[in-house]
C-alpha cells in the first residue's frame, strides 16, 4: 500500500504549478488549516475505519476541474481510485496530462439525470460554469464580471455548447469493473446541478452493498445564478434512502454573503450508524 505521504509527494510533484498556487490558497500547509476542515476531519476518520475492509478506496470526483478535489483527497486517503468528471475540454486536458496511470481514470462529460446532451455554460472563470446561466442582476455577476470581463456581466459566459450527459447509474454499469465496488465517496461541485447527479443514481443509492459511504455535495443558498439551490434539494434524493448529515463547511448568511455557497457532508445508513450518540 502507498504511504499517505508518498502519494502526497507523487501527485504534488506532477501537478502544474497554476493549480499548486491555487491549491496552495486551500492548503497553506496543513489539512487541518483547509477551509473544508470539519469534512477533511469526518471524511479521513470515517472512510479509515473502513478502508481494511477493501482493497482499494473508490473516489468519484463529479465537476472535477483541474484536479483540487484529486490533490485534497489524496492527501487525506491512501490506497485511492480516482474516476473524475468534467466536461471543459481545457480542464479535463489538464486531468489527463497531470494525473496519470491506474490509479485515475478521467470522463469529459457531465454527470446528470438522463443519458443524452444538454446546453452548457462556460464561465470565464471555468470553475463556475454551470447548466445555469448567472444570475446578471446579482452582487456576485458584478463583482465577477469587474474582475474576469471588464465589468460587463453579459460576457461572463465565455462560451455555451451541448456537452453528453450520463447518468451515474448508467456509467457504473458500464465500468464492468465498477459493477459491484462498494463506492467509498461521492464528491459534487456542479454549480447547482447536484440534485440532477443524485437523480441519476437512484440504482446506487438503493443498493446497501455499493452506496457511497460518504456523500460530499456543495450547496449553493446565494444568488450565483438563476436558479438557486436549497438543502431539500439534496435531501430529497438521500434522506429516503438512510443518509445523515454530519458535517458543513462554510458558513455566514445571506445577508453578509449574498454569494453563500456550503459545503454538506452525507454519510451512509452503513457508515453513521458508526458515529459515537
Amino acid at each position: 500500500m502507498t504511504s499517505l505521504n508518498s502519494l502526497k509527494e507523487a501527485i504534488w510533484n506532477r501537478s502544474p504549478r497554476s493549480l499548486r498556487a491555487i491549491y496552495q490558497g486551500l492548503v497553506p500547509s496543513t489539512i487541518s488549516a483547509t477551509p473544508f476542515e470539519p469534512l477533511d476531519e469526518t471524511i479521513q476518520k470515517l472512510i479509515e475505519e473502513r478502508a481494511a475492509e477493501q482493497e482499494e478506496i473508490l473516489v468519484l470526483d463529479v465537476g472535477a476541474n483541474i484536479g483540487q478535489s484529486v490533490i485534497r483527497f489524496s492527501r487525506l486517503l491512501e490506497n485511492v481510485i480516482f474516476h473524475t468528471f468534467e466536461p471543459i475540454e481545457s480542464c479535463h486536458s489538464i486531468l489527463v496530462n497531470q494525473f496519470q496511470g491506474p490509479s485515475f481514470v478521467h470522463n469529459r462529460i457531465a454527470l446528470s439525470n438522463e443519458n443524452g446532451t444538454r446546453k452548457f455554460y462556460e464561465f470565464r472563470k471555468s470553475d463556475t460554469s454551470s447548466f445555469l446561466r448567472p444570475d446578471l442582476k446579482s452582487d456576485w455577476a458584478r463583482r465577477r464580471a469587474e474582475r474576469y470581463a471588464d465589468g460587463n456581466v453579459d460576457d461572463l459566459i465565455a462560451d455555451e455548447y451541448e456537452i453528453k450527459t450520463m447518468t451515474l447509474d448508467s456509467y457504473l454499469s458500464s465500468q464492468k469493473q465498477l459493477a459491484k465496488r462498494r463506492v467509498s465517496l461521492l464528491k459534487m461541485d456542479t454549480q447547482g446541478h447536484e440534485p440532477e447527479v443524485l437523480g441519476g443514481s437512484t440504482e446506487l443509492l438503493s443498493d446497501s452493498a455499493r452506496r457511497p459511504l460518504l456523500i460530499e455535495s456543495e450547496v449553493i443558498l446565494g444568488a450565483m445564478y438563476e436558479k438557486h439551490s436549497n438543502f431539500y434539494d439534496i435531501e430529497q434524493h438521500l434522506v429516503p434512502h438512510g443518509y445523515r448529515l454530519v458535517a458543513l463547511s462554510g458558513g455566514g448568511n445571506l445577508i453578509n454573503k449574498p454569494s453563500l455557497g456550503i459545503n454538506a457532508l452525507y454519510a451512509s445508513p452503513e457508515i453513521a450508524s458508526k458515529i459515537p450518540h
